[in-house]
């Protein structure tokens, strides 16, 4: 697969530090039932695009290897 041409441009350091530094200000919430889990399916479900980050403990040695320890999930809302 190949990206479109426009997800391709690069961007300096220095043009990343010139952007102003925002906070999001909506509400989180936190996933920590199974009940809690399946509310957050069905929103996401109705979505057209979900973004979602990890977090993992890092490893230092070859080999060494973590599952994530937190996820992180956003939609538009």
């Amino acid at each position: 697969m190949t990206l479109p041409v426009e997800f391709l441009r690069a961007i300096s350091p220095e043009a990343v530090n010139a952007l102003p530094i925002r906070r999001y200000e909506g509400e989180v919430r936190l996933v920590a039932t199974r009940e809690d889990a399946e509310r957050a399916a069905a929103d996401f479900a109705v979505e057209h695009v979900v973004g979602f980050d990890t977090e993992t403990r890092p490893a230092f040695r070859p080999g060494e290897r973590y599952l994530p320890a937190l996820a992180q999930v956003a939609t538009e809302r």
